[in-house]
């Protein structure tokens, strides 16, 4: 897939639609969610991954009551990047 390419997927009956980011920005996130001690923190990463890839509806974690959905959210979003840098949720 290509920088821009788009993909519709459904969550418990509510869609989204996922856009392809640069892969330079995919690094960028996975180092500012990485701690000092080399850590990679979850929330932050979880956080820049759905502000970033999640173009409609827009969302934030905040949104999410259940963590199943945004646990399945966050998998289908590193499948679509192509990501082997996704923390053990």
């Amino acid at each position: 897939m290509a920088v821009g390419d788009q993909k519709t997927i459904t969550i418990s009956g509510k869609e989204y639609i996922l856009q392809k980011p640069p892969a330079r920005w995919v690094f960028q996130v996975t180092d500012r969610a990485t701690n000092k001690f080399g850590v990679l923190t979850k929330e932050k990463y979880i956080d820049e991954l759905i502000k970033g890839v999640v173009v409609n509806p827009k969302v934030t974690l905040d949104d999410f009551e259940d963590i199943g959905e945004a646990t399945q959210l966050i998998q289908e979003i590193e499948s679509f990047l192509g990501s082997s840098e996704s923390p053990e949720l």
